[in-house]
């Protein structure tokens, strides 16, 4: 299965006082990232799957794991693989 990957820079607005991203700032990134996925990788602008088809693809299962923090400056590389199953 193929994995879509792209990269975010960590921004004043994602962080803390502290200068530290706040960890919900995660899931905000994630989600842009599923909105490249769709433009880059499936010609498909999420956009107008959403505006003019008025179609949605949700996250049903996200999972995270928080090994360090992530500072104002850094780049992060954000992989996406979706999985498919039938109903």
């Amino acid at each position: 299965m193929s994995v879509f990957r792209t990269t975010r820079t960590v921004r004043f607005s994602h962080c803390d006082p502290a200068g530290i991203i706040f960890y919900p700032r995660y899931f905000d990134l994630i989600h842009e990232a599923k909105e490249d996925w769709f433009k880059e990788a499936l010609a498909w602008p999420f956009g107008t799957m959403i505006g003019e088809m008025r179609n949605g693809f949700p996250i049903v299962r996200l999972e995270a794991d928080f090994r360090g923090p992530s500072r104002m400056g850094e780049e992060l590389v954000i992989a996406l693989r979706a999985r498919f199953s039938a109903l």
